[in-house]
């Protein structure tokens, strides 16, 4: 039960904060008219965040309430749809904005990155449409070659289906790593020569006093961010392969820490994303430190004129 109640309170607080965040990058490109490609890539990732979350909570409640659901093939193939599609989905989207942050730090001055460079506004939102394609039709073709093996099974005698399903579960857990290899090998990439770039621009200001540093320090946290995300997508892509290997028995101590740390995705994620954006860290800090100076001041006024 107090696992339980783990796993609830990080979901919980995972679509809390991804919620926060969408809320905040709405509120904040309807004052400024205008939606950035920026806040359009974040608001898709906590989107993808949310929906990671939902479908956690509920695999993980019919698991334990209902699971002879899971017997009927269509449920458990759609299950197995959604959780590849969002996986894929969120990597490709933490690819983008690692990409994003790798035009945006470096300076091009001709060639097609350049252009990239000049037309990031129109290329963003279409980059988003392209991604998501990408993990649909990739998690279509997943669950299409999962299904024609599984079919094969049906004549195998128990002992032969069970080792069958062992070496199908093994098979399509490498399948669907290597879907998320090519963005997470993105992100390596971008956050490597963007960081790369910006430690030979520091020594450039360092070596030049009047040259210019404006924007270093966000930079450096983008970075910072980008470098966190990536250390966070291998570490769920291990405890991906551990699940899919089946190497704890269910509901031993093993299987629980795995589940914890699949949970904390949204969370965790969302965090990272909030500690790297100056202003969604301020907006935080108003929506908690703030109101709580002002509970606190109310509380104090009314024991004052209480004793008045």
């Amino acid at each position: 039960m107090i696992w339980l109640s783990v796993l609830g309170l990080e979901a919980v607080t995972g679509l809390c904060a991804n919620i926060f965040i969408i809320f905040s990058l709405v509120v904040s490109g309807y004052q400024e008219k205008k939606l950035t490609p920026y806040s359009s890539i974040l608001i898709s990732l906590c989107f993808s965040n949310i929906g990671y979350t939902i479908l956690m909570s509920t695999n993980n409640l019919i698991s334990l309430i209902w699971p002879s659901l899971y017997d009927v093939p269509y449920v458990k193939h759609f299950v197995q749809y959604l959780t590849v599609f969002i996986i894929t989905f969120s990597s490709w989207l933490t690819g983008s904005l690692c990409f994003f942050y790798f035009i945006k730090i470096l300076q091009f001055r001709s060639g097609f990155l350049a252009w990239v460079k000049n037309k990031i506004d129109i290329i963003i939102p279409w980059m988003i449409l392209t991604v998501e394609f990408i993990s649909l039709f990739g998690s279509f073709l997943y669950l299409l070659a999962y299904n024609q093996e599984s079919t094969k099974n049906v004549t195998m005698i128990k002992t032969e289906v069970a080792l069958k399903d062992d070496k199908l579960i093994l098979r399509f857990t490498f399948v669907v790593l290597m879907l998320l290899s090519l963005p997470i090998f993105i992100s390596i990439l971008s956050m490597a020569v963007s960081a790369w770039f910006l430690k030979r621009h520091s020594q450039y200001v360092k070596r030049n006093a009047g040259a210019s540093h404006a924007g270093v320090n966000d930079y450096q946290s983008a970075i910072k961010t980008m470098s966190c995300l990536i250390w966070f997508y291998v570490l769920l892509y291990a405890v991906t392969l551990i699940m899919g290997l089946e190497r704890f028995v269910y509901q031993s101590l093993g299987s629980w820490i795995c589940l914890m740390l699949l949970f904390s995705f949204a969370l965790v994620q969302s965090s990272l994303l909030i500690a790297g954006n100056p202003k969604l860290k301020e907006a935080w800090r108003q929506m908690f430190v703030l109101k709580i100076f002002r509970q606190f001041n109310y509380f104090t006024e009314c024991i004052v004129n209480y004793f008045k």
